[in-house]
């Protein structure tokens, strides 16, 4: 009896030890992980459905692919991540850079939302090189029988490099000096077009779609060089751009939203939708390679991380106490 109520004893003592461990996987962790996972297929399906199939929303690639999931999961990090995080007994000074004291647990909020954003951008990456589709058309009319797509590839049109149109846009931004006077930076954007048309003979009828391009540059106001190479870089681009779409491209992609009225006012046509195509002179790349592969090893690593540091923190029992008694 001695022996079985020593055994006994051994294994209660076990358990207590344990009951921090427990406590921190299901409140912490554990809420955690299913955020992440939660998160990355939620905007992952909300890519895939709503912006690459349906095309509901025209964003920037660099909107969808990297600024919307940073904005997106910064929301669950600090509503429901940082409740669970801060149950752990964190120092609250950690360390001192340019001055500035950074808390124990702010690194903890920092790579609950790295975790959870980086394999989300690897993953969009690999959802719309996946998705891409080249439409073939035998020529330019064909356009508009086809739902719109992307990316064209097309073998009867004609284009009017004759007649370009131009729309020029200037914007400034003030540079900030501490040591000499401030200057600023000048940035020329011009977007060219060009009617396309089934043939030359039709070029007397209303253009089917336009071809264009978009064109930048920035230049110092220091001595005047916003004034001599403005010029020059508008004299250039009207020269260059007639001799650029005579040259064969590869396939036809079509405008963004974003540069779509841009476009329309080269054409000096805001009122209609315009289609307008961007010539590409390199191979399509559908190809993803490991990139599946490598997103998965991402996250688990993320994740592995993130359950050392949980891990290697102690649990406050003052705090869970207390935030049993508000989620009862």
């Amino acid at each position: 009896m001695k022996k079985v109520d020593f055994i006994h004893i051994l294994q209660q003592d076990k358990q207590k030890e344990n009951e921090p461990f427990r406590e921190k996987i299901r409140l912490v962790y554990k809420p955690f992980f299913f955020t992440v996972v939660g998160f990355i297929a939620i905007y992952t399906l909300f890519h895939w459905g709503i912006i690459i199939n349906l095309g509901m929303l025209s964003l920037k690639r660099e909107v969808v692919i990297f600024y919307l999931p940073a904005i997106l999961a910064a929301i669950p990090t600090l509503l429901w991540i940082r409740r669970r995080i801060n149950l752990l007994e964190l120092s609250e000074e950690w360390g001192i850079s340019y001055g500035q004291r950074f808390r124990l647990k702010d690194l903890y909020y920092l790579v609950a939302w790295l975790v959870m954003i980086v394999p989300t951008i690897m993953l969009q990456e690999y959802v719309e090189k996946s998705s891409i589709k080249l439409t073939h058309l035998n020529n330019i009319s064909e356009i508009n029988s086809y739902p719109p797509s992307k990316y064209y590839s097309i073998e009867n049109y004609y284009i009017n490099w004759v007649n370009p149109s131009f729309y020029i846009t200037t914007s400034e931004r003030l540079n900030w000096h501490k040591y000499k006077h401030n200057t600023k930076t000048i940035t020329t954007t011009i977007y060219a077009v060009a009617p396309i048309y089934l043939n030359k003979e039709s070029t007397q009828e209303k253009p089917i779609a336009w071809v264009g391009e978009k064109y930048t540059e920035s230049f110092s106001d220091e001595y005047n060089y916003d004034k001599i190479g403005k010029h020059k870089f508008i004299g250039t681009t009207k020269r260059k751009f007639p001799v650029n779409i005579r040259r064969p491209f590869t396939y036809l992609k079509r405008v963004e939203f974003s540069d779509s009225e841009s476009f329309n006012a080269a054409i000096q046509n805001k009122t209609e939708d315009n289609i307008v195509l961007i010539p590409e002179y390199k191979k399509l790349e559908k190809q993803n390679g490991k990139r599946l592969v490598w997103t998965f090893m991402v996250l688990v690593l993320g994740l592995f991380i993130f359950f050392t540091m949980v891990d290697s923190a102690r649990i406050d029992e003052n705090k869970i106490d207390k935030f049993r008694k508000k989620n009862v």
